[in-house]
């Protein structure tokens, strides 16, 4: 059959069918409905179209668009009616073509909204990695974990020889909402993870503030707009901060001395010496180090602040990185790992075993952070000021040191003191010369009668 004269007939479906292909594209135009017609294409294929304007007159804007392949569910009849709607519409200045591009754009970015499963992966490698310390990105990952946000696979790809806790995956409280879409998460759920979390509220404020930041990029991504984690109040947290004595440090140290694993048990005490965070101790290299200057330079990829920090060091830490370096133990790491060419990962064990036979206990447990506090006590309690010893310790907020201002007082309290000692001997002296003055009774005067 050849191209019907005019191009124009009343569209059926036998019709359409019979339509044969041309070296171009033809059109061939409804005699019922005015602007719908069917294109037929070189290839065969045959597609409904309209062509309208967008409200009256000669100045509407005028639209062409397609309404599908004809098929056996896409009959004329049907392509008719939708030409038919569609032309309704649009005389009354509406676009039925841009509504329907609009809803499936909008389908689209429903279809392939990020789920929170994404959100964790993209946190971690695109915020957490770049911008985090090694020990911070450590906790991070085994915390998205914890959650049920990422498997076991992907936390060993960056903490290889991480081991969960025993019954750990029955506590993975957001397993349920890996594959849910980040739009779509409430504050209720937020508050369902904090509650089950309740009995280990150091733990749940910590993951509640990793999921209000990974939000809050959520919300910089364009994913959604508001904040979930947001309102979510913390726990009340013990203080926990822990200062050995120098009693309690001399028995740890006769215990860690009775350790087996020498790497570590110096590792432990480079930390006691220097107040040094535990992964800038266990991150310590050679090339750091001036050993004649007796200074330490710890690389801003190393410390928390992600600041260069250079920190002098104390004869006793000087004699054992000497002591150490004798010894040719690695030519890159102070403390070398068992996997050659890597630091020492963790100094738990040890560490534990000393405190146990040490015989130290206390309520809030002592753990190897611990030496830092006791670190800073040592400095405030000798006088030194929070200022130097917010610097020593790597400090960039004045407020972080800040907790150490009650010890900064016992030299004055000592100094005081003196005085007190000094008014307690002037008033007892005082006191003594009037107990034994002898008393004197002066004769009456002599009255004349």
């Amino acid at each position: 059959m050849g191209r019907p004269a005019k191009n124009s007939i009343r569209l059926t479906d036998d019709r359409i069918r019979k339509m044969d292909p041309e070296q171009k594209e033809y059109v061939v135009w409804d005699t019922e409905v005015k602007g719908f017609g069917v294109r037929v294409r070189p290839n065969g294929g045959r597609f409904f179209t309209i062509k309208y304007s967008v409200g009256k007159g000669r100045e509407a804007p005028s639209r062409k668009a397609s309404l599908g392949e004809h098929s056996k569910s896409n009959t004329a009849a049907k392509a008719r009616k939708i030409a038919e709607e569609w032309k309704a519409e649009a005389r009354f200045g509406k676009d039925p073509y841009q509504q329907m591009v609009t809803a499936a754009k909008e389908e689209k970015k429903e279809r392939e909204a990020p789920t929170m499963g994404k959100l964790a992966i993209d946190y971690f490698e695109r915020h957490a990695l770049k911008n985090k310390s090694e020990k911070s990105c450590d906790e991070d990952i085994k915390n998205l974990y914890r959650i049920g946000l990422v498997d076991l696979d992907y936390v060993r790809q960056y903490y290889g020889n991480y081991k969960p806790q025993p019954g750990a995956s029955k506590k993975r409280f957001m397993k349920h909402l890996n594959n849910t879409k980040v739009v779509d998460i409430t504050v209720r759920d937020i508050e369902d993870l904090h509650h089950k979390m309740k009995e280990s509220p150091y733990l749940a404020n910590r993951l509640v503030a990793l999921l209000r930041k990974m939000f809050n990029l959520s919300i910089r991504w364009e994913w959604q707009e508001s904040n979930p984690a947001s309102s979510i109040n913390r726990y009340h947290e013990a203080a926990r901060e822990r200062y050995l004595s120098e009693e309690e440090m001399a028995r740890l140290f006769d215990a860690l001395n009775n350790q087996n694993e020498t790497v570590t048990v110096n590792a432990v005490k480079m930390m006691f010496l220097t107040g040094a965070r535990k992964t800038e101790t266990l991150r310590m290299a050679w090339d750091e180090l001036d050993l004649n200057e007796g200074a330490w330079t710890k690389l801003s990829a190393h410390t928390k602040q992600k600041k260069t920090q250079r920190v002098p060091l104390s004869p006793p830490a000087l004699q054992m990185l000497n002591d150490i370096k004798a010894e040719n133990l690695d030519d890159r790491w102070v403390f070398p790992g068992r996997v050659k060419g890597l630091p020492l990962k963790e100094i738990k064990k040890t560490f534990a075993a000393a405190v146990k036979e040490a015989g130290i206990t206390h309520p809030h447990g002592t753990r190897p952070y611990d030496s830092r506090h006791s670190y800073a006590s040592i400095l405030a309690g000798s006088g030194l000021s929070l200022h130097m010893i917010g610097r020593l310790m790597g400090h960039t907020q004045a407020g972080t040191t800040q907790r150490y201002a009650h010890l900064a007082d016992d030299p004055l309290r000592a100094a005081t003191a003196k005085m007190g000692e000094v008014f307690d001997r002037v008033t007892d002296k005082s006191d003594q010369e009037n107990q034994e003055a002898d008393i004197i009774d002066f004769p009456k005067e002599r009255t004349n009668d």
